[in-house]
């Protein structure tokens, strides 16, 4: 048995056995399929420009500069019968001590080599003394008598290829107005359902049209009421919205104000809590300045009729708790309803539902709890409402607001409040409508062991692609989800419709009041009575309107509140006649009802 060569023995001695190749396969045509194979690899790397291997290059040493084709075929001629390992190392990349191939490396035994050009320079090895590197170019050689034993490097090339374009739905930052984004999605309201979070026929109504319509001018622009006045007389019909009751005074809670809201009878009805939460006909209303001034509620009343029974009004997380506003709701047997919104205007740390989860608010919590239960008289609490849709700093997505931790903070507010003795508060669990949305309602639930009602904001507006102005279309998908997670009573927490048509808005109206009949388990609503996007939502808007809503309200399944000072039951206000839009022939006279 022959001794095992050593590495330099290997190389030399394959160019003494011409006609065998490294695997012990001997042969002129096996040869000559090698070659075929290695002339392959040498014509891709000159179809492939700047792809031309460097076996081994010092980082400190130019690239080699294109040469002519020509110059390509030119090279040293080496004795392959003598010729060293040192000399074969460059093109080898490292000297195997076996004959197993290097990694990343093919090797092949060819009758011929491919020619190189060479150039020298070094590299240091710590552990053994170091050949001369060769830096080199494969190309199609013409033939030389030596045959050598040639390590091809492989490596993976790299080919550019265009990226591919992947089709990704429009936003709202794709367009430069709003208006634009109103066309698109009137044209493709299904797949553009995201352009319309809150379900209010405006798309993204968070760009800035460039030529925005003027905003109506308020009585909290003004900064006393001789201000607001003095508006007022340069032109009533453009202020008319300033006069709320139609007495011809504008902004009367405003400071300076020679009128007064007469105070309501004394020993109004203080229902208690359990009562509350039994209740089947909550008329309830809305208006900009109530609790803190009535004088729209009293106009409202005389309009129809009859008082609402529940008031909503706003709360955040920097005001205290509202005594006196509790307080004045019950003076006229309205049953007040909270919006407790966790959020400080203003402030650059925001609750965010984890950290109030985890009890990082609890101080303020307690001091709503504790002064809760110290009053005593029942309040609605609807806390952080809306939540499944994306516009309140409370919503899943902002802050890094997740829906679980909805439900975590809606039970660990409940159980401070439990710990602090405040039973007299109906916890009303309220979401947006649904049928533009892509949440799921049932991640935001905490459990029925938490809530006393569900409720539902759902407005219809009447423009853009608004769906048909009944109940069904604004109300039933909702309805349905919320009588899949519980059979807790259900309350339309806020309603109105916004629209200059009023064929449109009476249509919804009539469709709203035979909605409440038709479902036993909604037990009431609650109208948003302001001037909001897309107009004037007010219910005296015009006398059609009026007559509408007294007539869906005459019912007696919606008890009265307390009615104004000196308004005697079973009268009516007419709406003023500078105040409609339909009939300037209307006198503000208090008329018998029919």
């Amino acid at each position: 048995m022959s001794p095992t060569p050593t590495p330099t023995e290997t190389y030399a001695n394959a160019a003494a056995r011409p006609e065998k190749s490294l695997l012990g396969i001997g042969g002129p045509f096996f040869n000559a399929m090698l070659v075929m194979t290695l002339m392959a690899i040498s014509f891709a790397a000159v179809a492939l420009p700047e792809r031309t291997e460097e076996l081994a290059r010092d980082p400190a040493t130019p690239a080699p500069t294109a040469t002519a084709p020509e110059e390509q075929f030119e090279t040293t001629p080496t004795s392959t019968a003598t010729a060293p390992v040192d000399e074969l190392a460059p093109l080898l990349g490292a000297v195997s001590t076996s004959n197993h191939p290097i990694d990343g490396f093919t090797e092949e035994t060819v009758p011929e080599p491919t020619a190189v050009t060479q150039s020298t320079t070094s590299i240091p090895e710590p552990s053994t003394p170091q050949p001369q590197l060769t830096q080199v170019t494969f190309a199609p050689a013409p033939p030389v008598e030596a045959i050598e034993r040639v390590v091809v490097r492989t490596e993976r090339v790299e080919v550019e290829v265009p990226a591919t374009t992947i089709p990704r739905r429009p936003e709202c930052g794709d367009f430069d107005s709003q208006p634009d984004a109103q066309t698109a999605f009137d044209l493709d309201p299904d797949n553009l359902a995201h352009f319309d979070g809150d379900g209010d026929g405006l798309a993204c109504e968070q760009l800035v049209d460039p030529n925005p319509t003027p905003s109506l001018i308020l009585c909290e622009d003004f900064q006393d009421w001789a201000a607001a006045e003095a508006a007022f007389l340069t032109d009533t019909d453009a202020f008319s919205h300033l006069d709320g009751d139609g007495d011809g005074r504008p902004c009367e809670q405003l400071p300076g104000s020679p009128a007064e809201v007469p105070a309501p009878e004394p020993d109004a009805a203080v229902l208690s809590v359990n009562e509350v939460r039994q209740q089947a006909g909550v008329f309830g209303l809305h208006t900009r300045e109530a609790p803190w001034w009535f004088g729209e509620v009293d106009y409202v009343s005389r309009l129809l009729g009859k008082a609402p029974n529940n008031l909503l009004f706003f709360s955040n997380w920097s005001d205290p708790f509202p005594v006196e506003q509790v307080e004045a709701a019950w003076d006229r047997s309205m049953t007040p309803q909270i919006a407790w919104e966790p959020t400080i205007p203003g402030a650059d740390r925001q609750p965010t539902l984890r950290e109030i989860a985890d009890g990082e608010w609890d101080d303020y919590i307690d001091t709503w709890a504790t002064a809760a239960a110290a009053h005593g008289e029942p309040i609605v609490l609807r806390l952080a409402a809306e939540m499944n849709g994306h516009w309140y700093p409370w919503s899943e997505g902002v802050n890094g607001n997740e829906a679980v931790h909805f439900a975590d903070m809606w039970r660990h507010v409940h159980q401070r409040f439990d710990a602090a003795g405040a039973d007299n508060v109906v916890w009303l669990w309220s979401v947006n409508r649904s049928d533009n949305l892509r949440t799921d309602i049932a991640d935001y639930w905490p459990g029925d062991d938490y809530v006393d009602w569900v409720g539902i904001a759902g407005y219809w507006r009447g423009f853009g692609s608004a769906p048909e102005p009944t109940f069904t279309a604004i109300y039933d998908k909702t309805l349905g989800e919320l009588r899949a997670l519980t059979s807790k009573p259900i309350l339309l927490a806020e309603a109105g419709a916004g629209t200059e048509v009023d064929t449109d808005r009476i249509t919804w109206l009539s469709t709203l009041f035979a909605g409440l009949e038709a479902n036993p388990d909604i037990i009431g609503f609650v109208y948003f009575n302001d001037v909001k996007s897309g107009g004037d939502w007010r219910i005296q808007f015009s006398q059609t309107v009026v007559d509408t809503f007294a007539d869906g309200v005459a019912s007696d399944r919606f008890p009265s509140g307390v009615l104004p000072p000196g308004m005697t039951p079973g009268s009516r206000l007419n709406v003023p006649a500078h105040n409609d839009p339909n009939n300037n022939d209307l006198a503000p006279d208090v008329v018998p009802s029919a």
